[in-house]
């Protein structure tokens, strides 16, 4: 495991981790899009290169959004301003949307570009996880880790984050051929959604919203209901069709 270093340009400041998020986007980007069929020509591991740079912007100077007050009055700071737990979900919504706009450009499927997106988050989220350390909540269980001469063992929580994303990739290969477009997300957004929600009760948040979730926290269930509501929603309009 490695701890994120950064590379100072100037003013500016560019985690380590940046470049090995964005490296893991591409290359699940590029097997999502060899392993898909009908993604050939449209050019999906571009676009999701793309979209992780938005998504990477947006998020670093999310703190204008909710507090642009400061920095009108102190305009040099949007040079050391640094994302939050917050500035997750929304950078994820532009970026989703960057996304969507780009699909109906190119008239593609949009069950068929879920999927995608779904297998490059597992793997470089995964990926992103092997490299780099997170730590929890202190805990006694055996398997807790600890700084050297450190006391205290604490929750791996890059551990077991690599642990669900792989058993979910597993699962994707194992049952892909009998997936319908669209079931990919869905189930891969359930499984993974609902195992970052229950990881997340042993990492640490020293800040909470009025709900008593962290942000992150409200992230991983709101990709779960996304992937309820997709699932039966899906199922309905299959079923409908069959119908007529």
């Amino acid at each position: 495991m490695f701890e994120s270093e950064v590379l100072r340009l100037g003013p500016f400041q560019l985690p380590l981790s940046w470049l090995a998020g964005i490296l893991w986007i591409w290359v699940g980007a590029k097997l999502a899009q060899t392993g898909i069929s009908g993604l050939k020509g449209q050019g999906f591991s571009g676009h999701a290169l793309e979209a992780s740079f938005i998504y990477l912007v947006v998020w670093k100077w999310s703190p204008v959004l909710f507090d642009p007050l400061s920095y009108l009055r102190n305009p040099a700071a949007l040079l050391f301003a640094s994302g939050s737990d917050k500035g997750v979900g929304v950078a994820l919504v532009v970026a989703g949307m960057y996304l969507f706009l780009v699909y109906r450009k190119k008239k593609g499927s949009l069950p068929l570009w879920l999927d995608a997106g779904a297998i490059t988050g597992i793997i470089a989220f995964g990926g992103y996880s092997l490299l780099f350390a997170r730590w929890g909540e202190i805990t006694d269980l055996p398997w807790g880790w600890s700084a050297e001469g450190g006391q205290n063992r604490y929750h791996p929580i890059h551990i077991y984050r690599v642990f669900l994303f792989a058993a979910a990739g597993w699962w994707w290969w194992r049952w892909r051929r009998q997936l319908e477009e669209g079931q990919t997300f869905a189930w891969l957004a359930i499984v993974t959604g609902t195992g970052l929600l229950l990881i997340s009760l042993m990492d640490y948040f020293p800040l909470r919203t009025a709900w008593g979730l962290s942000w992150s926290q409200t992230t991983y269930a709101c990709l779960a209901l996304v992937g309820v509501t997709y699932l039966t929603t899906g199922n309905g309009e299959r079923r409908r069709s069959a119908k007529e």
